[in-house]
């Protein structure tokens, strides 16, 4: 990701080309798509789409991102460790998931 952003994109743009059939915009993106639907199926609130992914994108990257910082916080803490990795899709799932179903 460090990658990408250093290089405005460029791979991650040409990925997205070649395996998204009709070419790659943000309305076909098959995330946005089952949001989309789910939104209109009356499963999930009405939110801001982009701005979920965003959000999403944001919490999966991040702490790997910082993890130069983040080392001197927790010394003992590893952000490769499988049992956190497991443990911060389960929360960010939930997170995610209580904040945009219907209630």
């Amino acid at each position: 990701m460090i990658w990408e952003l250093e290089n405005e994109g460029k791979n991650i743009s040409e990925f997205f080309k070649r395996f998204l059939p009709g070419g790659f915009t943000i309305d076909n993106f098959p995330l946005i798509l089952k949001l989309e639907q789910a939104k209109k199926d009356g499963i999930i609130r009405d939110i801001k789409t982009r701005i979920l992914v965003l959000n999403i994108i944001g919490m999966c990257i991040y702490p790997f991102i910082a993890k130069n910082v983040i080392k001197h916080i927790w010394q003992d803490f590893d952000l490769c460790d499988e049992s956190f990795i497991s443990d911060r899709k389960t929360e960010i799932y939930n997170l995610v998931w209580n904040g945009i179903k219907r209630s």
